[in-house]
């Protein structure tokens, strides 16, 4: 706060003083502002990547029924079967391997 009412102060300090503060609330101003729109930006984006996670899952379930559709319709023996069951789960553990590990080193440029 300034001290305007001293008699003791000159006026150039008392104007300084007064438009400093001005300038301390826009400032503050600007800064509330700029955090807000920060907000709103990621909000939005992550509603985008919301749906854009409810597409892939959705075409996921789809691929899936599919292919049990493929492999009931195959009349493979159990055996076999199996073994392509077992190859299909590697895959996918790779793949979500692979796609864990381009994620973080993504994010380990962006924090260097």
């Amino acid at each position: 706060m300034c001290a305007s009412d001293d008699a003791d102060t000159p006026q150039f300090v008392t104007v300084l003083c007064l438009q400093l503060e001005a300038d301390k609330r826009g400032i503050d101003r600007r800064f509330r502002e700029g955090i807000l729109e920060v907000h709103q930006k990621s909000g939005y984006k992550n509603q985008i990547l919301e749906r854009k996670l409810e597409l892939i899952h959705n075409e996921l379930e789809t691929k899936e029924t599919q292919l049990g559709e493929v492999l009931a319709s195959a009349n493979l023996d159990p055996v076999s079967l199996d073994t392509v069951t077992r190859r299909m789960e590697v895959k996918t553990h790779r793949n979500s391997v692979d796609v864990g590990t381009r994620h973080k080193l993504r994010l380990k440029r962006f924090t260097v």
